[in-house]
C-alpha cells in the first residue's frame, strides 16, 4: 500500500519514522528542499566560468522507502531513487561552462549496524532483498543519512570528463584560443 506523495524529507531520518510495510515515496526538488538545492549547488561549484551562474539548472529526487522487519535482517530500509535534473560543469577541452544532465538511479538496502560484523556481511557490497539486488548499507543509531547516500551515488555517476561536445575541439595549445569559436596562427 503506498502513502501519498511527500515533498519534504529531512536528510537524516530516523527508522521508524518510516511506517512498515508500506512505501513512502517522496518528489524532492532543490526549490522545496535545501538538502537537494545544496547538492546541486555543490555540483555547479565545479563550473570555472563566470558566465556558468546565468546557466539554469535543476535537480528533482524521487524517493521510495520501505521498512520491513525479518528474523534474519530485523528492521530493515529499502531505498529506491532517481536523481534527475541538470548541472553546470566545465568542459574539459575548451574550459567553457556547459549544463549536463543528471539521470541516475539508487537502489539500496540498509541494514542494522550490529549485523556488520556477522560474517555474511564482511565482505558483501549487495544483498538480494525486497525482490531486488540492492547495495547494502548499515545504518546507526537507528537513523539513515539519506543526503550522504544520495551524494555518494550521485557523484559517482558523473562522467569525470566531461565535455559539452563529443566533437569539442579544445584550446589551442600555444596561445589558449577556443578552437571551437575561432582559429589563430598555431592551426595549420
Amino acid at each position: 500500500m503506498n502513502s501519498p506523495m511527500k515533498n519534504n524529507l529531512e536528510e537524516t531520518i530516523k527508522i521508524f519514522d518510516i511506517p512498515q510495510d508500506r512505501e513512502t515515496i517522496y518528489n524532492l526538488t532543490n526549490e522545496n528542499c535545501n538538502w537537494v538545492n545544496d547538492l546541486l549547488n555543490e555540483l555547479n561549484e565545479e563550473a570555472s566560468d563566470e558566465g556558468a551562474l546565468t546557466l539554469e539548472t535543476s535537480m528533482n529526487i524521487e524517493i521510495c522507502l520501505r521498512r520491513r522487519f525479518s528474523d534474519n535482517y530485523k528492521d530493515h530500509i529499502a531505498v529506491n531513487a532517481t536523481i534527475a535534473g541538470n548541472y553546470v560543469t566545465t568542459c574539459i577541452r575548451c574550459l567553457e561552462a556547459t549544463v549536463l544532465p543528471i539521470d541516475t538511479t539508487v537502489s539500496a538496502c540498509f541494514l542494522p549496524e550490529a549485523l556488520e560484523k556477522q560474517e555474511e556481511f564482511l565482505e558483501t557490497e549487495e544483498i538480494y532483498i525486497f525482490d531486488t539486488q540492492m547495495d547494502l548499507y548499515f545504518y546507526k543509531n537507528r537513523k539513515i543519512d539519506i543526503k550522504e547516500l544520495l551524494h555518494e551515488n550521485l557523484f559517482l555517476s558523473l562522467d569525470p570528463l566531461p565535455l559539452h561536445a563529443s566533437d569539442c575541439k579544445g584550446l589551442c595549445g600555444m596561445c589558449g584560443t577556443n578552437l571551437n569559436t575561432g582559429i589563430c596562427e598555431h592551426i595549420l
